[in-house]
């Protein structure tokens, strides 16, 4: 008798997921500097988790504050503008 080599392999579509998700928001964009906290460790309300670069923070600051110039300048031209109309 042959000897018959069967590799059956089968593919399914589909997507993995974690029991419990939990959706997290944060107050300001940047990338992680420091992570306080590791997996399983018990929090409470005030616990500093991550630290992020503070040059990012400082960017969107600033870039805020350009914002806000730009705004003001935008305003100042139109209120002159309409004076000079009327």
């Amino acid at each position: 008798m042959g000897e018959t080599n069967i590799n059956s392999e089968s593919v399914y579509s589909g997507s993995v997921k974690g029991r419990y998700e939990t959706n997290l928001a944060f107050q300001v964009g940047g990338q992680i500097f420091s992570r306080n906290v590791e997996v399983g460790d018990f929090v409470k309300a005030g616990d500093m988790l991550m630290v992020i670069n503070p040059r990012d923070v400082v960017q969107q600051t600033n870039q805020a504050k350009a914002q806000v110039s730009s705004a003001k300048a935008q305003l100042d031209l139109a209120a002159s503008n309409l004076n000079r109309y009327t």
